[in-house]
């Protein structure tokens, strides 16, 4: 009876490890909300990241709005309504950070041309993002709240 209980014992350990999400390299979940916000590259501090739940009509099914812009390049937050440049879709699935980059003319209604970037999240919370491609890493500290 002592060996029937140590087995069932140590067969529900093993089964509440294996069953972690954070377990052994197993996947996290992480949660959109944490996204939504603006994102300041920690390599480079003039490149920042916008993540904001606004969709329309002609945005991809499940996806949203985001916006990136790097003042080194003489690119202004102003200059992403008026120009429609630096214009994302994005979508938060688990680890995969599903990122479609949109041309200034697909941004503008004109054009169709949009380039998909998938990543995986590394790290989200409330202060702090980190994605990688597999060739390479970004991280982010969020700006506010």
């Amino acid at each position: 009876m002592k060996r029937l209980l140590f087995f069932v014992a140590t067969a529900a350990i093993v089964a509440v490890v294996f069953s972690s999400c954070s377990a052994f390299g197993g996947r996290q979940d992480f949660s959109s909300s944490d996204l939504i916000g603006t994102w300041q590259n920690n390599a480079n501090p003039q490149h920042y990241m916008v993540f904001t739940y606004e969709t329309s009509d002609s945005i991809t099914e499940g996806y949203h709005y985001g916006y990136e812009w790097d003042e080194s390049e003489d690119v202004h937050k102003e200059d992403l309504v008026e120009h429609g440049n630096g214009w994302f879709e994005w979508k938060l699935e688990k680890t995969d950070l599903l990122y479609i980059e949109l041309t200034d003319l697909y941004a503008q209604g004109i054009g169709d041309e949009r380039y998909p970037n998938p990543y995986t999240v590394t790290t989200l919370t409330s202060t702090t993002l980190s994605y990688t491609n597999g060739n390479r890493k970004l991280s982010f500290t969020k700006l506010n709240q």
